[in-house]
């Protein structure tokens, strides 16, 4: 048994989902044999697999290279109380995903098999693993939750939900003009009411566009793009990977207790509750402070990617 479990990860794991659940409901299905996960998940650990991610570190241009290379020294000749000062937000957008109603999609979703695999520690670089989550870009509109948000030395704040996946220049405009973006700088920095404000983005082409540009300069809000392809130089992807664990034990804990899932609004609702939370204000906090460290792995590596 334990060897078939394992020969069943390794195929299994290269295709899409492999979860605990799933390798036990297989052991069922071939053999008849029914075990609880823990014991799937033991048998694993001993054969020395772990449940790790499946991504792999993004490989870089020799221009990409440089851009990293740059960005990270300009970071590293502050202080890292000089980098908080300076970066009034670290923003960028995420889409949340709901889970399915069925309960067997349910389950799968909670325990993240598409983000995370059963591997060795050092077969992060497995062409085979790469980062695979076709799964949370193909879910379908009703489950998806877009929204924008910020990190800071003062906490995370919501800038806006959205309904589309992608916000146009003209919604994003419409949003910096009715204050959205400035009130998310202000209700993190209560010492900082009034511009100039530096915010760290990435180099989304709504941004980038004229209406966009305008309503910023109004605000007197400076954008500070990082480079292309280095979500590991935002501090709030950090902050997302946070929040992504803490609804998925949510809806892990709904599933266990057999609530049935959340409508949209309730779903919004638990966002901003886990994000006002004082833990939330803390994990922001280190996101941001975990800037200056990532700078400098970044010039260890010569612009190569971080584990961030």
């Amino acid at each position: 048994m334990q060897q078939w479990l394992v020969k069943r990860m390794l195929a299994v794991r290269a295709t899409g989902s492999c979860t605990s659940v799933s390798l036990r409901r297989d052991l069922l299905k071939h053999h008849g044999i029914e075990v609880d996960p823990c014991t799937v998940r033991r048998v694993l650990q001993n054969a020395g697999y772990e449940w790790l991610p499946r991504a792999q570190k993004p490989r870089h241009t020799a221009d990409v290279k440089r851009q990293r290379k740059d960005f990270a020294n300009d970071i590293v000749a502050m202080t890292p109380r000089q980098v908080k000062a300076k970066l009034a937000l670290c923003m960028d957008g995420v889409v949340l995903t709901m889970p399915p109603a069925d309960t067997i999609a349910r389950e799968n979703f909670c325990l993240g098999g598409e983000t995370h695999t059963w591997r060795q520690r050092d077969e992060h670089s497995l062409p085979a693993l790469a980062a695979c989550d076709k799964y949370r870009k193909q879910v379908p509109e009703n489950r998806a939750v877009p929204l924008w948000g910020g990190v800071a030395a003062g906490g995370f704040s919501i800038i806006v939900f959205h309904d589309r996946r992608k916000l146009t220049a003209e919604e994003w405009a419409e949003g910096v003009e009715a204050g959205k973006l400035r009130s998310a700088i202000q209700r993190l920095s209560p010492a900082r009411q009034n511009g100039p404000w530096t915010v760290l983005c990435d180099n989304e082409a709504f941004l980038r566009a004229p209406a966009s540009a305008a309503a910023h300069r109004a605000d007197d809000i400076h954008l500070l793009k990082i480079p292309p392809k280095s979500p590991d130089l935002n501090p709030v992807e950090l902050y997302w990977s946070w929040l992504r664990r803490a609804l998925l034990a949510k809806d892990l804990e709904d599933l266990k207790q057999g609530r049935p899932t959340l409508g949209k609004t309730a779903f919004k609702a638990r966002v901003r509750a886990i994000c006002a939370s004082a833990k939330a204000k803390r994990v922001a906090c280190a996101c941001v402070n975990n800037l200056h460290k990532v700078c400098k792995e970044v010039l260890r590596l010569k612009g190569a990617a971080t584990r961030f």
